[in-house]
Protein backbone atom coordinates (compact mmCIF):
# COMPACT_ATOMS: atom_id res chain seq x y z
CA UNK A 1 0.00 0.00 0.00
CA UNK A 2 3.02 2.36 0.60
CA UNK A 3 4.83 1.43 -2.92
CA UNK A 4 1.71 2.46 -4.30
CA UNK A 5 1.10 5.65 -2.55
CA UNK A 6 4.77 6.45 -3.94
CA UNK A 7 5.60 6.99 -0.05
CA UNK A 8 3.49 9.94 0.66
CA UNK A 9 0.78 10.58 2.18
CA UNK A 10 -2.60 10.32 0.82
CA UNK A 11 -3.96 13.88 2.74
CA UNK A 12 -0.58 16.10 2.69
CA UNK A 13 1.40 14.46 -0.07
CA UNK A 14 4.34 14.14 1.82
CA UNK A 15 6.90 11.79 2.03
CA UNK A 16 6.58 9.76 5.00
CA UNK A 17 9.33 8.79 7.72
CA UNK A 18 7.06 7.57 10.34
CA UNK A 19 3.81 6.06 7.96
CA UNK A 20 0.53 5.45 10.19
CA UNK A 21 -1.76 3.17 9.38
CA UNK A 22 -4.96 4.85 9.25
CA UNK A 23 -8.23 3.07 9.97
CA UNK A 24 -12.12 3.45 10.43
CA UNK A 25 -12.71 3.38 13.97
CA UNK A 26 -16.53 2.15 13.54
CA UNK A 27 -15.18 -1.03 11.16
CA UNK A 28 -11.29 -1.61 12.05
CA UNK A 29 -11.50 -1.54 7.83
CA UNK A 30 -7.82 0.03 6.32
CA UNK A 31 -8.35 3.54 4.39
CA UNK A 32 -5.08 4.02 3.88
CA UNK A 33 -1.31 5.26 4.88
CA UNK A 34 -0.99 8.63 6.00
CA UNK A 35 1.57 10.74 8.02
CA UNK A 36 1.69 10.96 11.56
CA UNK A 37 -0.20 14.70 11.54
CA UNK A 38 -2.71 14.13 8.82
CA UNK A 39 -3.52 10.57 10.92
CA UNK A 40 -3.75 12.52 14.35
CA UNK A 41 -5.99 15.27 12.96
CA UNK A 42 -8.71 12.82 11.39
CA UNK A 43 -8.55 11.31 14.96
CA UNK A 44 -8.90 14.61 16.62
CA UNK A 45 -11.42 15.55 14.45
CA UNK A 46 -13.07 12.37 15.54
CA UNK A 47 -13.38 10.95 12.24
CA UNK A 48 -16.41 13.63 11.65
CA UNK A 49 -16.58 14.95 7.84
CA UNK A 50 -18.97 17.54 9.27
CA UNK A 51 -16.55 18.99 11.84
CA UNK A 52 -13.62 18.55 9.50
CA UNK A 53 -15.76 21.04 6.66
CA UNK A 54 -16.76 23.30 9.67
CA UNK A 55 -12.43 23.47 10.30
CA UNK A 56 -12.19 23.92 6.18
CA UNK A 57 -15.01 27.00 6.40
CA UNK A 58 -13.31 28.23 9.51
CA UNK A 59 -9.67 28.20 8.34
CA UNK A 60 -11.17 29.68 4.57
CA UNK A 61 -13.52 32.34 6.78
CA UNK A 62 -10.12 33.55 8.96
CA UNK A 63 -7.40 33.47 6.07
CA UNK A 64 -9.65 35.88 3.92
CA UNK A 65 -9.72 38.54 6.63
CA UNK A 66 -13.54 37.47 8.28
CA UNK A 67 -14.29 36.95 11.43
CA UNK A 68 -18.45 37.16 11.64
CA UNK A 69 -20.17 33.78 10.79
CA UNK A 70 -21.24 32.15 8.26
CA UNK A 71 -23.82 32.85 6.11
CA UNK A 72 -26.15 30.39 7.76
CA UNK A 73 -26.36 32.22 10.41
CA UNK A 74 -24.59 31.74 14.44
CA UNK A 75 -23.38 28.87 15.90
CA UNK A 76 -25.99 26.49 17.12
CA UNK A 77 -26.20 23.18 18.54
CA UNK A 78 -24.33 21.94 22.16
CA UNK A 79 -21.73 24.77 23.41
CA UNK A 80 -18.44 23.82 23.18
CA UNK A 81 -16.45 26.48 25.62
CA UNK A 82 -12.87 24.41 24.38
CA UNK A 83 -10.03 26.24 22.52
Amino acid sequence: MLASQGGRCLICREPMTLPAVDHDHATGAVRGILCRPCNSGLGFFKDNPEILSRAIEYLTRSSSGATSTTSSGPLSGPSTNEA
